[in-house]
């Protein structure tokens, strides 16, 4: 396991310890009311880890939200079990434009391109509103 994911399950096991921490006893579930981003801020891991430390201990089931919160609204979450490096899931890839759209715009730049000939539309614009001016102005 690359550097990487070791301290993503570092940093997914403190931010679960931190969330249990805080969690009350509700009949036989552990469930955390809160804001989770306190509770995220106050163990100091950094804010780039953030959407990958929920990502796994969501996809390991260590936590799951009853209720997503806000601004004025807490999250609720019920706190299942530890993440372990082994139940570890790389996060899917995916690019930001898929190949097949890349290649779609790319087309259609290309149309754009031959349609107006290597034009500065820009200056061909301004060239024609001086032209009108003049002409106004005559």
């Amino acid at each position: 396991m690359s550097e990487q994911p070791k301290a993503i399950v570092r940093h997914t096991l403190a931010v679960y310890n931190a969330l249990r921490d805080r969690a009350k006893e509700r009949g036989e579930d552990l469930i955390f009311q809160g804001k989770v981003t306190e509770v995220y801020a106050s163990t100091g891991i950094s804010q780039g880890y953030y959407s990958e430390v929920f990502r796994q201990l969501e996809v390991q089931e260590c936590i799951l939200y009853l209720q997503r919160g806000g601004r004025s609204t807490d999250s609720i979450l019920v706190i299942n079990h530890p993440p372990t490096a082994e139940a570890f899931r790389p996060a899917p890839k995916s690019d930001l434009t898929s190949p097949e759209a890349y290649a779609n715009l790319r087309e259609d730049v290309e149309a754009l391109k031959t349609l107006v000939g290597g034009v500065n539309i820009v200056d061909a614009l301004v060239a024609v509103e001086e032209r009108f001016k003049r002409l106004e102005g005559s």
